[in-house]
C-alpha cells in the first residue's frame, strides 16, 4: 500500500487503486495501521476501514475529525486520539452507531424517544425538538425541526391516518405536511374506540381521534367536558394531576393513568380502581406496555418491574442495583420477552419462565443514559444522550476478564510487606486492587472471601476496589479475590498471608504457663492444708474459750447464790417470788445454753440475757442495789449481730469484785451506743463499786479466790480477733475522787458488728 496527500490509495503489488469514493471532498490521508487483518486508515476527516478485498474505503468512525492514531487494547476496544478533540473510546462490542451518534460536540443528539412508522423507518426525537427519520442501516432520511425546540419526550405514529404525534404537536407522514404546533406534553396514545388518551403536565384525559368532536366514551357524564390547553380541541379531564404515562387496556376495557399521586384506572361508567404495592404504597409508573395475552407491564418509579391484570397486581420483580431498587423508566414487549431499562441498564424479562437477566451489553454504558428502546427487525434500537446506536438480538457480547493486580498493602496509612508474617493485632488491615477492564467503565463488583474462615463470597459496593479487615487473628490465610461485571465473573487471583503467632499461644509459653499453674495449685494446696490446720486450731481453740465464758457464766457461787435465794424466799413462805425468781433463772439457763454454740448472737438477745443476769444478782443484794440498761434508739438490736459471750463477763466482774464489797447504795449502768464509724458498738459498763485496787486487797485476803472471768474474756477476745475484720477493744478505767479513792470502775468495750453475718461457731 501507499498513501497519497490526494486520497488516493493504490496496491503497490497490483498497482490498482482503491475506490476513494467514500472519502469527503478535501481528504488528507496521514498513516496506515493493521489490525487483526483490518487495514485502517488515519485522516482528517475520521478514521478510515479499508476493504482490502473489493479494493474500496469501507465504513468510518469519528466523521470530520483529524484522527491523529489508535490502538486496540487486549480487549478489542479502540483507542483513538485526535488533534482537535482529545481521546476516544469505542468499546469492542456488537454495538453499532447511526448517523445520530455525537462524536462532535457542535452537533450534538440526545435522543429521547422512539417510534415506528408504515414504511420500514424509525422516528426519533431529540433534545431540541427535532424528529428524525432513520432507515434500518441508521442513515437519516428526513428531518422534521420544530419552532418551539422543546424536547420530544414521545412520539405516536398513528398507521390509520398516518399522522405522527408528538410532544410539540402533530403532522402528516412521511411528507411532514399540515403540522400544527400544539404542546401535548408527555404521552398520547389510541384506545381502539376513535379516541386518544393524552398525558401532561397538568393533568389527564380523554379527546377524539379527528381532534375536533366529542370522544366516543362518556365515563358516566363524571367527567367534565372542556378545551384541551389553549385550544378547540374537546377533552374529558379525567385527572388533574401531572401524569407521565397512560394506557387502554382493550381486553380489561380499562384507561390506566400513571399520575404523580400513583397509578390508577377507570372503566367506561368512570368507576375508579387504585393500585397499590404490597407495602400499601401508591405506584409511581414511567412506563406501561402490553404483553401478548393482554397483560400489562408497569415500569415503576420504586417498585421495578409489575404485571397487571384487569384491577389486580398479579406481580412484583424489583429491579435490583447494589441491593437497592431502582426506577425502571421503559418497559417494551417483543413475543415473549420484556424488555427494560433498569437505572441505566438493559435487562430482559423471559415471561413464560419469570427469568430476569442482566443484558452484557449494559457493561459499556456507564457514563451514558438510555432514555428509550425499540425492537425492529431482530435488532434492539436505543435512544441515548450519545446519540442513536442498535445491537442485534439476541445480543453476544464477547466476554473478557478483568485483570485483578494487588497495588498496596496497608495498615493505617503505612505500607506493608507480605513477604514477613504480619505482627499479630494489625488493625485495619487494608488490600488495594488494580481492576484493568476498560469497557466496564468501572461498573463492576469486588468479591472476596477468605479461608479458612469464609465459604461465601463477599461483594464490594460497585468501584470499590479496597478490602479492609478490622483485625485478623493469627494463622495462615489465603484472601481469594474476583470481579463481577453484569452476570460474568472472573478467574479469582490469591494473595497468601500470615498473621504470626502472640507469645501467650506458642509452645513454650503454654508450657510454661502450664508448670507455673502447678506450681502454683501445690502451693495453694499446701497453704491451704496450713491454713486450714490453722482454722480447725482456732475453732478448737474458740470452742475451749466458749466453754470457759459458759463456765464464767454457770460460776457455782452465782448458782449456790441463786439456789439459797430461792430457799430463802421458800421458807419465808414467799412462794409467789421464788417462783418468779426460779423463772428468770431458768430463762437466763435457756439463753446461756443457746448461745453456747453460737460465734455471734443479735443484740437484742444479749441484753436480754444481761437483763436477767442483773435481776438476779439484784435479788441478793435486796433493795440497796439499782441498774440502768441503756440503748440508743438509733441502734437497730433486732438486726445487729455481735461476738457472743463477751459483755457479761464484764457485767459479772462489776458486780462480783466492784459492787459486792459496796457498804453503801450500789449502782450499775450498762450503756449502748452507736460508735461515730457506723460499724462498730460501744458498750460502757460504769458501776459505783470500791474499785479494782480496793477490791484486788480483798480478793488476795480470800483463800482459793481465781480471777477467771478476766483471763477468760481477753483469751476469747484474742482468739475472736484473728478471724474478725475489725477487732474487738475494750479499755478498763478506774474511777476515782479527789482523795485519790476508788469509787467505781468503767469499762468500754468496741464491737464490730454486721447485719447480716453468716458465721458459724
Amino acid at each position: 500500500m501507499n498513501r497519497s496527500l490526494e486520497g488516493e490509495i493504490f496496491n503497490i503489488s497490483t498497482g490498482q487503486l482503491i475506490n476513494n469514493e467514500k472519502f469527503p471532498k478535501g481528504t488528507y490521508l496521514y498513516f496506515f495501521r493493521e489490525i487483526e487483518n483490518n487495514l485502517y486508515v488515519c485522516t482528517n476527516k475520521g478514521l478510515f476501514l479499508i476493504d482490502t478485498k473489493n479494493l474500496r474505503v469501507g465504513s468510518s468512525l469519528l466523521d470530520g475529525m483529524r484522527v491523529s492514531d489508535f490502538i486496540q487494547d487486549r480487549e478489542g476496544n479502540l483507542w483513538i486520539s485526535t488533534l482537535d478533540d482529545g481521546l476516544f473510546f469505542i468499546a469492542n462490542a456488537p454495538l453499532y452507531t447511526t448517523e445520530l451518534i455525537n462524536f462532535r460536540t457542535d452537533s450534538r443528539n440526545n435522543i429521547l424517544s422512539l417510534t415506528f412508522s408504515n414504511n420500514n423507518t424509525l422516528l426519533a426525537g431529540n433534545n431540541k425538538g427535532t424528529i428524525f427519520t432513520v432507515n434500518s442501516a441508521g442513515e437519516i432520511l428526513k428531518t422534521i425541526e420544530s419552532q418551539l425546540q422543546n424536547e420530544v419526550e414521545f412520539i405516536h405514529f398513528d398507521s390509520l391516518t398516518s399522522t405522527v404525534f408528538y410532544t410539540q404537536g402533530y403532522f402528516d407522514y412521511p411528507q411532514a405536511r399540515n403540522r400544527e404546533e400544539i404542546y401535548f406534553s408527555k404521552k398520547i396514545t389510541p384506545d381502539g374506540e376513535g379516541n386518544y388518551l393524552i398525558a401532561t403536565s397538568v393533568g389527564a384525559g380523554l379527546i377524539a381521534q379527528d381532534l375536533t368532536s366529542h370522544p366516543s366514551i362518556l365515563f358516566g357524564s363524571k367527567f367534565p367536558l372542556t378545551s384541551f390547553s389553549t385550544t378547540a380541541i374537546p377533552i374529558y379531564y379525567i385527572l388533574d394531576k401531572r401524569t407521565k404515562t397512560v394506557f387502554y387496556s382493550k381486553k380489561y376495557q380499562l384507561y390506566y393513568f400513571g399520575s404523580s399521586e400513583g397509578l390508577v384506572a377507570f372503566d367506561k361508567d368512570g368507576q375508579e380502581y387504585n393500585f397499590f404495592s404490597d407495602d400499601s404504597s401508591p405506584l409511581i409508573v414511567n412506563s406501561i406496555v402490553e404483553d401478548f395475552s393482554g397483560t400489562l407491564w408497569i415500569g415503576s418509579q420504586q417498585k421495578g418491574l409489575l404485571a397487571i391484570k384487569g384491577d389486580k397486581i398479579i406481580t412484583e420483580i424489583p429491579i435490583l442495583e447494589d441491593k437497592t431498587i431502582v426506577p425502571v423508566k421503559k418497559v417494551i414487549s417483543n413475543g415473549d420477552y420484556i424488555y427494560l431499562i433498569g437505572g441505566n441498564q438493559l435487562y430482559q424479562y423471559h415471561i413464560p419462565s419469570k427469568n430476569l437477566q442482566l443484558l452484557p451489553i449494559s457493561s459499556i454504558f456507564k457514563g451514558i443514559n438510555i432514555n428509550d428502546l425499540r425492537v425492529w427487525n431482530d435488532k434492539i434500537w436505543l435512544a441515548t444522550s450519545e446519540g442513536l446506536l442498535w445491537t442485534f438480538l439476541p445480543i453476544a457480547i464477547p466476554i473478557v476478564h478483568p485483570k485483578i493486580h494487588l497495588r498496596k498493602v496497608s495498615s493505617n496509612n503505612q505500607a506493608i510487606s507480605l513477604e514477613e508474617k504480619l505482627p499479630y493485632g494489625l488493625e485495619n488491615l487494608e488490600f488495594q486492587f488494580d481492576i484493568i477492564h476498560y469497557r466496564s467503565m468501572g461498573a463492576y463488583n469486588l468479591q472476596f472471601r477468605t479461608s479458612p474462615n469464609q465459604d461465601n463470597w463477599q461483594t464490594l459496593p460497585r468501584g470499590q476496589n479496597t478490602i479492609i479487615f478490622a483485625k485478623l487473628s493469627s494463622g495462615t490465610y489465603q484472601l481469594e479475590v474476583r470481579a463481577l461485571i453484569a452476570e460474568n465473573v472472573s478467574e479469582p487471583i490469591f494473595v497468601n498471608f500470615e498473621v504470626e503467632t502472640p507469645f501467650w499461644k506458642t509452645w513454650w509459653f503454654i508450657f510454661l504457663t502450664i508448670g507455673m499453674i502447678f506450681t502454683s495449685v501445690a502451693l495453694y494446696v499446701r497453704d491451704y492444708g496450713k491454713k486450714l490446720k490453722e482454722k480447725e486450731t482456732l475453732k478448737a481453740k474458740l470452742l475451749d474459750s466458749q466453754l470457759k465464758a459458759l463456765r464464767s457464766q454457770m460460776n457455782p457461787h452465782f448458782l449456790f447464790n441463786v439456789v439459797n435465794a430461792v430457799q430463802g424466799l421458800i421458807f419465808s413462805n414467799q412462794k409467789q417470788d421464788a417462783a418468779q425468781y426460779l423463772g428468770k433463772f431458768s430463762d437466763l439457763m435457756r439463753k446461756v445454753l443457746q448461745q453456747s454454740d453460737k460465734q455471734f448472737v443479735r443484740l437484742e438477745e444479749e441484753i436480754q440475757l444481761i437483763d436477767l443476769y442483773i435481776s438476779l444478782e439484784k435479788r441478793r443484794f435486796e433493795e440497796d442495789f439499782e441498774y440502768l440498761l441503756d440503748v440508743d434508739h438509733q441502734i437497730e438490736k433486732n438486726l445487729i449481730q455481735i461476738p457472743s459471750l463477751i459483755i457479761q463477763p464484764f457485767v459479772e466482774n462489776a458486780v462480783k469484785h466492784g459492787l459486792l464489797h459496796q457498804s453503801n447504795s450500789k449502782r450499775l449502768c450498762v450503756k449502748f451506743t452507736l460508735d461515730s464509724d457506723e460499724k462498730s458498738i460501744l458498750v460502757v459498763i460504769e458501776d459505783n463499786g470500791v474499785g479494782r485496787k480496793a477490791s484486788e486487797i480483798i480478793n488476795a485476803k480470800r483463800k482459793g479466790h481465781q480471777a477467771f472471768a478476766t483471763k477468760a474474756i481477753e483469751t476469747r477476745v484474742n482468739l475472736l480477733n484473728q478471724s474478725l475484720t475489725k477487732p474487738i477493744t475494750y479499755f478498763v478505767e478506774d474511777l476515782i475522787n479527789h482523795k485519790e479513792e476508788g469509787i467505781g470502775t468503767r469499762v468500754t468495750i468496741r464491737l464490730p458488728f454486721t447485719y447480716e453475718y453468716s458465721h458459724n461457731s
